[in-house]
């Protein structure tokens, strides 16, 4: 397959390797290998992106570890564990996204394809210098601190507290009652039998 006839647009996209290495000025890089589906009738063809971690690239580059399911927050920056020491193991292989590609000048006066927002290589998966473990492992820490810095300090969230639940309005009172049993009613005085006459004059 000639790349110069890839033409420019979008395409699916399947991941097959990663690794960190270093680029020919020494500026430390994330190279991700992609089988690059260009059509139901027409092969696939590996190509290479590349991510960057200055601070104006990171961005870039997190949005597509994003979008490969991989999240840099989540693996809490350890971006060693996309430097396998065999690239085809990692642990995004198999993962699918849109690529956009997209032409580029060459240097020498012709064009190349490309994966937008990085640099393209002609297949494969090509870094001028791979990281040794250590290495990825110390540059991984390296670049976790500074972006756990640039994040500040996080305030944890208090926990919200149930809403409070309705209280029964108290029950009307009786008045109390007396221990006393109530008196009962005078009874009426009984009819006098024995009245005495011995008064009455006649």
């Amino acid at each position: 397959m000639d790349y110069r006839d890839i033409q420019p647009g979008r395409y699916l996209g399947t991941v097959t390797s990663s690794c960190l290495g270093r680029a020919g000025n020494g500026t430390e890089q994330l190279a991700i290998g992609f089988d690059v589906h260009l059509g139901v009738e027409q092969q696939s063809v590996p190509m290479t992106w590349y991510g960057f971690f200055t601070d104006r690239a990171w961005e870039t580059t997190e949005k597509a570890l994003r979008a490969l399911g991989w999240d840099p927050t989540e693996h809490d920056y350890q971006l060693d564990a996309l430097n396998p020491q065999d690239p085809y193991e990692t642990p995004i292989r198999g993962a699918q996204a849109q690529l956009v590609l997209e032409h580029e000048d060459d240097g020498e006066g012709g064009q190349r394809i490309r994966i937008r927002w990085v640099n393209s290589v002609n297949g494969g998966l090509v870094v001028k210098e791979r990281m040794d473990p250590g290495s990825a492992a110390e540059f991984s820490q390296t670049l976790r601190s500074r972006l756990l810095a640039q994040r500040g300090p996080q305030t944890p969230r208090r926990p919200t507290a149930p809403p409070a639940r309705p209280t029964a309005a108290p029950a009307a009172t009786r008045p109390a009652s007396s221990s006393r049993p109530a008196a009962p009613p005078p009874r009426p005085a009984p009819p006098a039998d024995d009245v005495d006459f011995s008064d009455i004059p006649f």
